[in-house]
């Protein structure tokens, strides 16, 4: 239980770490009614889930900006990330376990 525990918390820190990753989020312009899409500055990576709302003075994101209200959060993505850190720490967690379990030693 413990494992599980702390790779899901690893999981959402590293979520939330790779915020710092530079990326782009595109959606639809129709609050600004512009049909086309809008490409705007985001963060996190492989799937960028803080995404700017064109306040900020740099046009930089941050999660302290999302909370502010300079940006937003976008939670499909940012749980898709997460799913990909866990996949990751459990792939990791086999691969050294299966390290300590080889015959012979």
């Amino acid at each position: 239980m413990k494992t599980w525990v702390l790779g899901a918390g690893g999981a959402v820190a590293a979520a939330l770490a790779s915020s710092v990753a530079p990326g782009a989020y595109v959606h639809s312009c129709a609050e600004i009614e512009d049909p086309g899409p809008c490409i705007q500055v985001a963060g996190g990576y492989p799937f960028p889930f803080v995404v700017d709302h064109h306040l900020s003075p740099a046009n930089r994101v941050d999660l302290f900006s999302a909370m502010t209200g300079e940006g937003f959060f976008v939670w499909p993505p940012f749980a898709a990330d997460v799913i990909f850190y866990a996949g990751f720490i459990a792939l990791c967690f086999i691969f050294v376990r299966s390290l300590d379990r080889r015959p012979g030693q």
